[in-house]
Parts: structure tokens; sequence; C-alpha cells
């Protein structure tokens, strides 16, 4: 078994200022359209077609990547000498509060880089 976390670590989400605040007036995701503002006194940036940024709040973005991940499991089983059935998990899950895709990217910049992908293997260890 190996487990990995980070604490205290912020980092500023750039793929949800692009998908969800960006300056068009249009197609915005679910999480804008109901608290999107035109004043000052709420916490999401307001969306308009004439803003070039300035307005919105840039620590909006930053959020807390702290996280923890079970990297790898593998349980074996002895069949006999020589033999042994396994199965390992890469990845299996993650605790985290980050809404971006992954808390474990290497840049603080996140712009929706892919998440590590989750692997599921069956194996036989044989000697002969």
């Amino acid at each position: 078994m190996f487990l990995q976390g980070v604490g205290g670590v912020d980092k500023y989400n750039d793929a949800k200022q692009i998908t969800d605040y960006d300056s068009r007036p249009f197609n915005h995701s679910v999480a804008v359209l109901g608290p999107a503002w035109q004043g000052t006194s709420n916490t999401i940036p307001r969306t308009t077609f004439n803003d070039n940024g300035s307005s919105k709040k840039i620590e909006h973005f930053v959020e807390d990547a702290s996280y923890f991940r079970l990297k790898n499991l593998e349980i074996g089983y002895a069949v006999g000498p020589g033999r042994r059935l396994y199965v390992s998990a890469q990845n299996l899950f993650t605790i985290t509060n980050y809404s971006g895709l992954d808390p474990e990217s290497t840049d603080i910049l996140d712009r929706g880089t892919y998440p590590q992908a989750t692997a599921l293997l069956f194996g036989m260890n044989a000697t002969f």
C-alpha cells in the first residue's frame, strides 16, 4: 500500500475561471447561473461582455489543493509453490476539496490538465 498526501497548498484554478466565469455573457456553467452578480456584495464575480477581468475577484479562483490519495494497493495470494495471483490498483481514490481535475498536478496554475488515471491490474507470477 502506498499513500500520499499534501497539506497547505494553494492553487489557482484557471480552468474554473475559463469554464465558469469567462467574460462571455452566454454559455456559462450551472455554477454561475443563479449566483452571478452585478453588484459588489456577493462572492462570485459578475458575468459581463464588457468586463476586461479587472473587476473579477482573483482570490475566488485560488483554492486549497490539499489532498490525500491511495496511490497503489496490491493484494496477492500464493496458490502453490512458485505461483502467486495478485490484483493491483493505482490511484484508487483521492480525498480533497479542490474543484479542479487533479490537485496533484505540478503547476501552481491549473489549466485543466488531465487527472491521473485509475488502473486496475490482475496478474500472476510463476516460476518454472
